[in-house]
């Protein structure tokens, strides 16, 4: 097994850990509420064991009622503060 398999989420990996479609995580990248850690040549995503706990919290978040641009901007500046 590689190294890439070992540490990152393939998108469907990914979306079954939160029972949601991979058209979610879709929509994330392209309102930049979430992006892949890395996308291949051939446009295969992969999400990060970090990006499981963002979205852990974006999807809280959600439940609590937050609109996305909130959403959004809190996680830029947790991101901003992290990295």
């Amino acid at each position: 097994m590689n190294k890439l398999s070992e540490t990152y989420f393939t998108i469907g990996e990914f979306a079954s850990l939160f029972k949601l479609s991979k058209q979610t995580l879709f929509y994330y990248e392209r309102n930049n509420i979430l992006k892949p850690s890395y996308i291949e040549e051939n446009g295969y995503r992969y999400y990060s064991l970090e990006q499981y706990f963002i979205f852990d919290i974006i999807i809280n978040m959600r439940k609590l009622g937050i609109p996305l641009k909130e959403i959004a901007d809190y996680i830029k500046n947790l991101m901003n503060f992290f990295c």
